[in-house]
């Protein structure tokens, strides 16, 4: 019992202490546009000169984690998280002291690149470190934890700048995101990527296979170009793409097609990413005590990809639209954590930093076509096909799941473990 005690105890710290910078990350991520005004002001530049900086961290944040999570299986997670942290922080920091536009597009650039580094390092430290039985909770809290840096960084920046200037808001964001830096580096063991002594997971023929032990770059591109890595890849595009239409069209969109009140909207979309959150929490729960199945898959994307369905097609009152959007987020966010399990579970030991970096990649692929493609259909008057459309990537994504399922072996039925 006590055994087991420590063990749990371990296991938690491990998830803190990856999950801060985590979600100093996503913080990192919205650090720019609740400022927009100020530096459109400042710099003497449009909205879309500022929007092209935000397109030089994700550009700079797509293109680097793959190879980031090379070098992550090679020389070590730990290293890695802590000179990611560093640059990210320290760049986004030594904005507060930029004089002129391009000062932004490098620093900025130089941010994505320090990006690059958490899922690759979190996910690789999270799959050796973390107990078995643990790890749906664990990829829940580590989710959540980036939900809630996407909820601090817009009010921390604005009260910042109100209180001071906007200056002080990066400058202030920039030292806390570092102060956690010495914690990092104090832990050698915990954030480890060389996984105590376990077992591979068995696989299905097909399934993704490649020794551990075996860190070339050839074998490590065969790996990534095997059917069930190239299959979770498609469905992190297909997932952002359909999801990250509602986040970013949601607003306009309806307002176009049935004049819904902006606060309407915009309370809709906060229940919605206010549900995925929560979401995210029970669906790390739930994967822990039944593991990866299909039918979740089927069951939360089916209703949420309905849901956007119904409401491009049918107006409704502002509860119904509130509500539906809310248990929408919800189920998606259930889903996440089984998602995040059947990548571990398509993955040789020795090998979680390079997949998990090329998967995730797939979700700045959607970052960047999404505005493209449903920004088109605004722009040629079909705000219906918004949601349409969102709900087509939905299904099409949830077939690429089931496909992945039926490649990997079934994962042993996880122990029932105590918090």
């Amino acid at each position: 019992m006590a055994g087991e005690a420590s063990r749990a105890r371990k296991d938690w710290t491990v998830v803190g202490l990856v999950s801060y910078p985590h979600m100093f990350s996503h913080i990192f991520y919205l650090v720019l546009p609740p400022l927009f005004p100020l530096l459109k002001a400042e710099f003497d530049v449009s909205y879309a000169a500022l929007g092209l900086v935000i397109t030089c961290f994700g550009v700079a944040a797509g293109l680097g984690q793959t190879p980031i999570g090379f070098v992550v299986d090679r020389f070590g997670a730990r290293p890695v998280l802590i000179a990611g942290t560093i640059l990210e922080a320290g760049a986004v920091g030594a904005i507060g002291f930029a004089t002129e536009y391009w000062h932004l597009l490098v620093l900025y650039a130089l941010a994505g690149i320090g990006h690059t580094v958490y899922h690759p390092a979190d996910y690789a430290i999270m799959a050796a470190q973390v107990s078995k039985s643990r790890l749906g909770r664990a990829i829940g809290i580590h989710s959540f934890s980036g939900n809630v840096g996407f909820a601090i960084a817009p009010i921390f920046m604005v009260a910042v700048a109100e209180l001071y200037d906007w200056r002080a808001a990066f400058i202030a964001i920039g030292l806390l995101g570092l102060a956690f830096v010495p914690v990092l580096v104090a832990q050698t063991q915990l954030l480890s990527n060389n996984a105590p002594s376990r077992k591979p997971e068995p696989a299905k023929p097909g399934a993704a296979r490649a020794p551990a032990s075996d860190t070339s770059a050839r074998a490590g591109i065969a790996l990534l170009l095997s059917a069930p890595i190239l299959m979770c890849f498609a469905f992190y595009v297909l997932q952002g793409m359909g999801f990250g239409a509602l986040r970013t069209f949601l607003v306009a969109a309806m307002d176009a097609l049935h004049g819904t009140p902006l606060a309407v909207s915009n309370t809709a979309l906060s229940g919605l990413l206010a549900g995925a959150a929560a979401g995210i929490l029970a669906g790390g729960w739930l994967a822990d005590r039944i593991g990866v199945r299909a039918s979740v898959a089927v069951v939360t994307l089916s209703f949420a990809g309905a849901v956007v369905a119904l409401v491009g097609a049918v107006a409704m009152p502002a509860l119904a639209f509130i509500v539906l959007l809310t248990l929408a987020g919800f189920t998606q966010g259930v889903f996440n954590p089984f998602r995040d399990l059947m990548v571990r579970q398509a993955t040789p030991d020795g090998a979680m930093g390079k997949v998990m970096g090329f998967v995730s990649s797939g979700m700045n692929l959607a970052g960047g076509l999404t505005p493209l493609l449903f920004g088109w259909l605004m722009d040629i008057g079909e705000p219906r096909l918004v949601f349409y459309l969102a709900a087509v990537f939905v299904a099409i994504a949830l077939v690429t799941f089931i496909g992945v399922r039926a490649r990997v072996a079934p994962a042993a039925q996880p122990a029932s473990a105590s918090a």
